[in-house]
């Protein structure tokens, strides 16, 4: 049973983890090599939105010390999704002296048996979860058929501990099933909107009435990050030579000005 996890990238996924873990009685060590006091601040204000609990309430540890995760029962990677700064990490890991330490890997496009190689790929998985993690009900795991006893074990327990969670197994897909299907869609509907010339907000009205979706392509687009929707599509066109991953032309536009989406109050949208 998982009793100890570390969480490695404090970035939006990571500092939420830390919250929706904790909360189901696991102790979580939650790494940060650096502006250690910013997130833990940052913890504090996703605890004080959800105002049922305090850092002190809860089973957290915030630590610059790597060495302090060495006798965790699972490490999850959220760091930002770049091969070099994974390898550099895994490299830092199996450095530690525990050569039992399980990696699941938060990334949502990157190529996973590519980032197993640098590590164990007996002891490596994919661990996809949706943003805000404990509000978004489907977890994607995608492991190797030839996976260590002990990481088997580690991913039956993430099933019995999530209760909350629908998780879904599947073997090493890039991108997985969700990003895989998504990305190819948000990127028709900005080529769509290059040749229609339509509002966004039309075409987004008609996809959310249309399919009973919540949000439209370019309203999703947004939220999720323009920049990071490129950053996505890029690595999958890159990696699957598909043509329907190839950013869109819209996106280096919006990139270009800075219009990042929610995040810099103005994309698609204005907030």
């Amino acid at each position: 049973m998982i009793k100890k996890i570390g969480i490695i990238g404090l970035g939006t996924i990571g500092s939420k983890l830390v919250v929706y873990l904790s909360s189901k009685g696991v102790e979580i060590l939650a790494y940060c090599y650096r502006n250690l006091e910013i997130h833990k601040e940052q913890i504090k204000n996703i605890l004080k939105k959800d105002g049922n609990n305090t850092l002190n309430s809860l089973p957290i540890i915030i630590t610059n010390d790597l060495v302090s995760l060495r006798d965790v029962d699972l490490i999850i990677d959220a760091t930002t999704e770049d091969y070099q700064v994974k390898k550099n990490l895994y490299k830092n890991i199996s450095s530690l002296g525990n050569n039992d330490i399980i990696i699941g890997c938060t990334t949502s496009s990157l190529n996973l048996n590519k980032l197993a190689s640098f590590y164990q790929p007996e002891n490596f998985f994919g661990l996809h979860f949706f943003n805000p993690p404990d509000k978004m009900k489907l977890i994607e795991i995608a492991y190797n058929f030839n996976i260590s006893p002990k990481c088997a074990l580690i991913i039956e327990d993430i099933k019995n501990m999530l209760t909350d969670k629908v998780v879904i197994e599947l073997p090493m897909i890039q991108g997985y099933v969700v990003n895989r299907i998504l990305f190819a869609y948000l990127n028709y509907a900005y080529n769509f909107q290059l040749d229609t010339k339509l509002d966004y907000n039309i075409i987004d009205n008609c996809m959310k009435l249309g399919t009973n979706v919540p949000m439209g392509p370019f309203q999703l687009s947004d939220y999720i990050g323009i920049d990071v929707c490129f950053t996505i599509l890029n690595e999958l066109y890159n990696s699957l030579q598909n043509e329907i991953y190839k950013p869109s032309l819209l996106l280096y536009e919006f990139i270009e000005k800075g219009y990042l989406g929610k995040k810099t109050k103005i994309g698609f949208y204005t907030y």
